[in-house]
Order: structure tokens, then C-alpha cells, then sequence
């Protein structure tokens, strides 16, 4: 069998793209692992603290679309008042009074 270089080359062609494809499928399967670990995390902070519980709530009402440990973290400070550590959304992040004012109208 002889292989002429074009042939050669369509060979080369497909195991590349095929090793690609693998290694992308790998990188996406670790990012969603360490999404899920943020989330799971998360989770448990929100449920052993209910002032952040509650600013989460308000926030999530604020903003439904966004995903609580992704799109932004919320954290206690010394005196166990909660407030965004990290905001990850396009919109502009509120300020603290905003939040309070909207958790005292619910």
C-alpha cells in the first residue's frame, strides 16, 4: 500500500484534530468540576450563615439571571455583616445600601 502525501497528510490532519477535540473536551469537564466545587462550597456557607443567606436572597431577587458563588460571592466581614466580595456581572455591582433598602422592602 502506498500512501502519497496528500494521503499522509489528511492522516496528520485528522489525528490532530482529533487529539484537539479531546483535549478540549478534558479543559471543559475541569472548569465545570471547579464551577460545581464553588457552587457546592458556597452552598454550605449560605446555610451555616443566615445574614448571608439573606443577601443572597435579595440579590437573587435583584437579579435572577445571576448564579450566587459564580457570578458573584458574598462574604461576612469581623462583625458578621455580609457584603459582595466579588461581583462578575456586567451590570454595575450595588452598594450596600441598596441591598439593605431592598432587603427592608421585602
Amino acid at each position: 500500500m502506498d500512501l502519497d502525501a496528500f494521503s499522509i497528510s489528511a492522516i496528520i490532519v485528522t489525528i490532530l484534530t482529533v487529539v484537539a477535540i479531546f483535549i478540549l473536551i478534558l479543559r471543559s469537564n475541569r472548569q465545570g468540576h471547579e464551577k460545581r466545587e464553588r457552587i457546592a462550597e458556597y452552598a454550605a456557607k449560605m446555610s451555616r450563615h443566615h445574614g448571608v443567606r439573606e443577601y443572597c436572597k435579595t440579590l437573587q431577587k435583584m437579579y435572577p439571571d445571576a448564579c450566587p458563588g459564580l457570578d458573584y460571592i458574598i462574604t461576612q466581614d469581623e462583625l458578621d455583616n455580609p457584603y459582595i466580595e466579588v461581583w462578575l456581572l456586567d451590570v454595575p455591582k450595588p452598594s450596600d445600601v441598596e441591598i439593605k433598602q431592598q432587603m427592608e422592602n421585602q
